[in-house]
């Protein structure tokens, strides 16, 4: 036995490399400043969702990490996904919904959930038997 004290270095703590934030939310007033602040701490998850007509007025995202699901799973790098309505916000880790609204940033630039966007999310069953979620524009 030794009395050496050596660091220990924890390996299975994932930390996302893509800091990447977006947020289509005016950050300018104290109330788009309130509305991104109760998105992050207070949204409900999105799962369940499905086929539920939603009013999103904003979306933020940002790097998060998702927890391995299952006895020596690891922790993977994902996006979190905020979808702020009227009513409060939803959140989830879905890469098909993150995929989405990426799309959606792309193609029409953060102005454009500014009025006001309906969308539902979709969900279908891979061969795998995994779930892939998506939005589609109402």
């Amino acid at each position: 036995m030794t009395n050496e004290i050596t660091a220990y270095e924890e390996t299975s703590i994932v930390t996302p490399s893509n800091p990447s934030f977006v947020n289509t939310l005016d950050v300018t007033t104290v109330e788009g400043q309130k509305q991104t602040i109760n998105a992050i701490n207070n949204a409900a998850s999105l799962n369940g969702m499905e086929e539920t007509p939603l009013h999103v007025i904003g979306v933020i995202t940002m790097a998060g990490v998702r927890k391995g699901r299952g006895a020596g799973q690891v922790d993977v790098e994902c996006q979190n996904t905020y979808l702020v309505t009227p009513d409060g916000a939803y959140y989830t880790q879905s890469d098909g919904i993150a995929r989405s609204v990426n799309s959606m940033l792309a193609y029409f630039g953060p102005a454009f959930f500014a009025g006001g966007v309906d969308l539902k999310v979709t969900s279908k069953q891979l061969a795998n038997g995994n779930t892939l979620k998506s939005l589609m524009m109402l």
